[in-house]
């Protein structure tokens, strides 16, 4: 059984930066389909394409003064699904900041420098078994209901038959 490609978005103003990382993901991960987004707008304009986990940048005022920076990305992103994975990527090295973004609902923080995309990768890992987990779960409880209900069915059918 093909496994569904899972949507994950990278918001990032920088295209250079932007590429890198998608790149980085799709060379080691077959199972996401990335989609890409300049700013914070846009991204949350295609929250229909219900995407599974977030990769956002912290500046992403810094081209266009007027457009939505990384912390308010972040508040309208789970204010409308509040159990996204939002992995914040940012140049900004400050726990303050951190804190601030992980109190609003960012699942992770790593900062820009030279081992980035390995944070990246291994947040990813990690969420990932969750997904599988999540799903092996969902699977094993509609199994047992299904078997409750055979057996449920299998009795109501005794009783009235006897």
């Amino acid at each position: 059984m093909a496994i569904r490609k899972l949507p994950l978005f990278v918001i990032e103003d920088d295209p250079v930066y932007c590429e890198m990382v998608s790149d980085f993901i799709k060379d080691r991960y077959k199972r996401f389909r990335i989609h890409q987004f300049s700013n914070g707008e846009d991204a949350i304009g295609a929250l229909h394409l219900k995407p599974k986990i977030i990769i956002l940048d912290y500046f992403l005022d810094k081209k266009n003064p007027d457009a939505m920076n990384g912390l308010d990305v972040l508040k309208e992103i789970h204010n409308r699904m509040p159990d996204m994975r939002t992995v914040i990527l940012s140049a900004q090295d400050d726990i303050n900041v951190s804190v601030n973004m992980m109190k609003y609902g960012a699942y992770d923080y790593v900062v820009k420098n030279e081992t980035d995309v390995y944070r990246i990768q291994n947040i990813l890992n990690r969420i990932l078994t969750m997904i599988d987990f999540d799903r092996k779960i969902f699977v094993t409880r509609t199994a047992l209901f299904t078997v409750g209900a055979l057996l449920f069915a299998v009795l109501v059918t005794l009783l009235f038959t006897l």
